[in-house]
């Protein structure tokens, strides 16, 4: 079980240095990369 399973999280934030939004990435998002 992985960290997001863990916490129950769908999806996370990215942001850059200064807490700008960049994207948000999900679960799925993952797994298609690493497909």
């Amino acid at each position: 079980m992985n960290q997001l399973e863990l916490d129950e999280v769908s999806a996370v934030v990215v942001t850059d240095e200064d807490r700008s939004i960049l994207g948000i990435v999900s679960g799925g998002d993952i797994l298609r990369a690493l497909n």
